[in-house]
C-alpha cells in the first residue's frame, strides 16, 4: 500500500497488473488469434531523478526490440511539458533515442474528489503558462498530444484545442466518465447522479468534436473508475454483455467526432482487471458490426496509423 496508495488501487482495481511485467510475450498471449498488426506503446510511468529519466524508457524499448518480437509501431512518450521551452531537450533527446516516438502524453487527470485517483497534483494544469509553453514545443518536433483527462475536464481540453488549433491531440480513453455507469468512491451512486453524469460527457464531447484537431480513443470504457461492474476475477464477462454496456458511448462518440476521427485502442494491461483482450475485441466488432468494412478497418487500424504517422 505504500506504493499504491487507497484511490490508485480502486482506480485500477488491482495492483497486480500493474506491478507483473507486461513484456512482448505476454500481450502475445493474450492477443491470440485477434488480428493484431502492431503495438503503439504508451509511456508507463518511468521513474526517475531527472527530467530526462523517461527517456530511459524510450531506450529501453529499443533495446527490447532487438532480443524480442515486440510488433511497436510507434511510441508516445512522456515529458514534464510545465519545464516550459526547456523540455525542446527532452523532446529531441526521444527522437535521438527512436525514430518511432509520435506523441507525448503528460498526464492532465485530476478530480476533486479525494477518492478518486488523480494522475497530477496541479488542477487546471494545461492552463499553466509554463505548461502550455512546454506544449507549444510538441508541433516544432512534429509530435502529436496523447490527453488523458476526466470527463469534468473535457472543456479545459476544449480550450487547449481552440489555442492551439494546428496541434494533433488523442483524448484518450473517451475523456473517462467517472461514475457514470456505476458507484464509483463516493461518486455515481443513484441513477440520477449518473444519468447527469453522462449528459455532462456528452455535452462537453460535442464541444470537443467541433475542434477538428482533436481526435478520440474508443478505450478505458471498463477501468473501474468509470463503474460498469465487470471484473474478470469475479466472472469474465461475456463479448455481449461488455458490447451492450459500451455501445451507447461508442456509438456517440463515432457520431460527433466522425469515423476518420476515432480508433479503438485497448488500453492494455489495465483493462485486463475487467476483460479478456479477445472478448473486448469481440465486444468492439459487435459494436461496429453493422458499419461497412472500409469505415471498420478505418476503426480498428487505419485511423491510428495516420494520427501516428505509420506507414501501411
Amino acid at each position: 500500500m505504500r506504493l499504491f496508495p487507497r484511490n490508485a488501487v480502486d482506480f485500477f482495481g488491482t495492483s497486480s497488473h500493474i506491478i507483473r511485467p507486461h513484456l512482448p510475450a505476454t500481450l502475445q498471449n493474450e492477443v491470440g488469434e485477434c488480428p493484431v498488426e502492431g503495438v503503439v506503446h504508451v509511456e508507463a510511468g518511468w521513474e526517475g531523478k531527472d527530467d530526462f529519466a523517461p527517456v530511459n524508457e524510450t531506450i529501453w524499448l529499443e533495446q527490447l526490440e532487438k532480443t524480442q518480437n515486440t510488433q511497436i509501431k510507434a511510441v508516445v512518450a512522456h515529458a514534464n511539458l510545465s519545464k516550459g521551452e526547456k523540455v525542446s531537450d527532452v523532446l529531441e533527446a526521444h527522437l535521438v533515442a527512436s525514430t518511432k516516438v509520435r506523441s507525448i502524453r503528460d498526464t492532465l487527470s485530476w478530480h476533486p474528489d479525494a477518492s478518486i485517483y488523480n494522475g497530477t497534483s496541479s488542477e487546471r494544469l494545461s492552463a499553466s503558462p509554463d505548461w502550455r509553453a512546454g506544449f507549444a514545443q510538441l508541433r516544432r518536433f512534429d509530435l502529436s498530444f496523447d490527453a488523458t483527462v476526466y470527463h469534468s475536464q473535457i472543456d479545459e481540453l476544449v480550450d487547449l484545442a481552440k489555442c492551439f488549433p494546428d496541434q494533433p491531440i488523442v483524448l484518450c480513453h473517451l475523456g473517462t466518465p467517472v461514475a457514470v455507469a456505476g458507484p464509483f468512491g463516493r461518486l455515481g451512486r443513484s441513477p440520477a447522479e449518473r444519468d447527469r453524469t453522462k449528459a455532462e460527457w456528452m455535452n462537453s464531447m460535442e464541444r470537443l468534436a467541433a475542434c477538428g484537431n482533436v481526435h478520440v480513443k474508443l478505450s478505458g470504457l471498463l477501468m473501474p473508475v468509470c463503474g460498469f461492474p465487470f471484473r474478470t476475477t469475479d466472472r469474465s464477462p461475456s463479448a455481449n454483455e461488455v458490447a451492450d454496456a459500451i455501445e451507447p458511448f461508442i456509438t456517440f462518440a463515432i457520431n460527433v467526432f466522425g469515423v476518420k476521427r476515432c480508433q479503438f485502442a485497448s488500453n492494455f494491461p489495465i483493462e485486463k482487471v475487467a476483460i479478456s483482450y479477445d472478448s473486448l475485441y469481440r465486444a468492439y466488432c459487435e459494436v461496429v458490426g453493422s458499419m461497412s468494412p472500409a469505415d471498420q478497418a478505418d476503426l480498428f487500424a487505419h485511423n491510428a496509423k495516420r494520427f501516428y504517422g505509420i506507414a501501411r
